[in-house]
């Protein structure tokens, strides 16, 4: 059933599982989540994997979401997907779900300062852009972000894509604030300078 948009918010906190599909994505592209943090112009989604898993939190514009569906066949195979996980406690193996709790989702400039101080990596997609890029955040004004790519794209031989171009916060149309791959990232890069 797709959502109307006027009660998109109704679904915060509810959970209950819904596919978001973003207006710069093709048509049969989409994330499943459930919706969990309402941030003036985003909303903050607990995305999982393909097989159920908690992946990521993800932060969406609000104008960059086509549509939201819910209570379809592919959203009750994935409620017994998550429910089976969840029972044998493999859900969130990596603990994401500690580590997120204890960002502050009260408005984006908190949320992008906490992930600079706290060195993590993130993963943005924004407006011209058609590919997303995954940085760590070296400052935040209200502005923009500055950004360094040059270790994540060093350890991932794109030497030749490194962007330190200041990412304007406007542009922001996703945000994977911590998500399986660059937790583990983050892990390899403690036991690397170690």
């Amino acid at each position: 059933m797709i959502i109307n948009k006027k009660d998109w918010s109704n679904y915060l906190n509810k959970k209950e599982l819904v596919k978001i599909y973003g207006k710069s994505q093709d048509s049969y592209i989409f994330a499943v989540g459930y919706m969990i943090a309402d941030i003036g112009q985003y909303y903050i989604f607990e995305v999982v994997d393909d097989i159920g898993s908690l992946d990521s939190y993800v932060l969406y514009k609000k104008t960059e979401i086509e549509k939201l569906v819910c209570n379809d066949s592919h959203t009750r195979m994935f409620d017994f997907y998550i429910d089976y996980l969840k029972k044998q406690d493999e859900y969130d193996r990596l603990n994401l779900r500690k580590v997120y709790n204890d960002i502050p989702d009260n408005d984006i400039i908190t949320l992008l300062d906490y992930c600079c101080n706290y060195g993590f990596y993130v993963t943005i997609a924004e407006s011209e852009d058609e590919y997303e890029e995954t940085v760590k955040i070296i400052s935040v004004d209200t502005q923009k972000v500055l950004i360094d790519q040059t270790e994540y794209c060093k350890d991932h031989n794109l030497m030749d894509e490194v962007r330190s171009d200041p990412i304007e916060i406007a542009d922001i149309l996703t945000l994977d604030i911590i998500s399986k791959e660059n937790f583990l990232y983050e892990q390899y890069l403690k036991q690397k300078n170690s």
